[in-house]
């Protein structure tokens, strides 16, 4: 593509030649691509599955659900926190989980940001007595 892509501009637009080098580099091979209207499809969000079974969701439908960013559902997908599979025939992913696993979801959500990082390094502190000061 992108060699087609370039002659298509070559011919297209002549005096569109790189500045300060004597080559096109990827970026702008990219801007031009897009300026012209090449590229055959665009990226976009991820499609909302139609016709799941119930206790199956689609990322976006999980993430307005819990109120949180797909991007954070992806990375829980990957750390293997929310089980899910990709959709046949396509790169969506269809995440299965019932009410109680929703509610787990939901609680680790409302959990502080490194949570769970600092609960692997740092030991839990013994609880000592409110009235008892450490001796010297």
């Amino acid at each position: 593509m992108l060699a087609s892509a370039l002659g298509y501009l070559a011919a297209a637009d002549a005096t569109q030649m790189p500045k300060r080098t004597s080559r096109f580099t990827g970026e702008q091979v990219r801007t031009l691509i897009t300026q012209r209207g090449i590229r055959s499809q665009t990226k976009g969000w991820p499609a909302v599955l139609t016709s799941l079974a119930p206790g199956q969701w689609s990322v976006p439908s999980l993430a307005a659900e819990l109120a949180m960013p797909t991007a954070t559902i992806y990375n829980w997908i990957y750390r293997g926190w929310i089980t899910a599979r990709h959709a046949p025939a396509s790169k969506n992913w269809i995440i299965t989980a019932d009410d109680q696993q929703i509610r787990q979801l939901r609680e680790r959500r409302a959990r502080p940001p490194g949570f769970y990082t600092r609960a692997r390094w740092a030991p839990p502190e013994p609880e000592t007595g409110h009235n008892e000061r450490p001796q010297p």
